[in-house]
């Protein structure tokens, strides 16, 4: 009779612990995955930001000692600055990226671009980076926002 007894409490027990765990696991999870849409947020509105211009029309042009920012023209460069975070498993994987097909040119403005291109003509394009810093400059923004609870 105490063996059934036993049994029934830590069946029970047993029951109580995997409901705990898996409530839990779930808080965690959604909390990781606030902080992961917050981290990626403090990027992307910081890639997003404005560079500093000088110039007027076709002589428009970002200053290149400017810090951060994405230049723009058109605005085409800025707006394809896309966002998401991604769940595999119980791993989330944050990205902030320069959609290329809706600015082909993206990749020219961050690291710049020296020779001639498909047409010929020839460059001397010093890099305007815009994505590189929005990342490093929040990177201790970001590690303090997972350090907290």
């Amino acid at each position: 009779m105490k063996d059934n007894f036993f049994q029934f409490n830590s069946q029970q027990l047993e029951g109580k612990i995997k409901t705990f765990i898996t409530d839990n696991t779930t808080k965690i999870n959604e909390r990781l995955e606030k902080k992961m849409n917050a981290a990626i947020d403090i990027v992307y509105r910081t890639a997003r930001t404005r560079r500093a211009m000088t110039g007027k029309g076709k002589d428009r042009t970002s200053i290149v000692g400017s810090q951060f920012g994405v230049p723009v023209q058109s605005g085409n460069l800025q707006t394809s600055i896309k966002k998401e975070v991604i769940k595999k498993g119980s791993t989330f994987i944050g990205r902030v990226y320069q959609d290329g097909s809706a600015a082909v040119y993206g990749k020219r403005i961050e690291y710049g671009f020296f020779g001639k291109d498909s047409l010929g003509r020839l460059y001397h394009q010093p890099p305007r980076p815009f994505m590189r810093p929005a990342l490093n400059m929040n990177i201790e923004k970001i590690h303090n926002l997972f350090r907290s609870k």
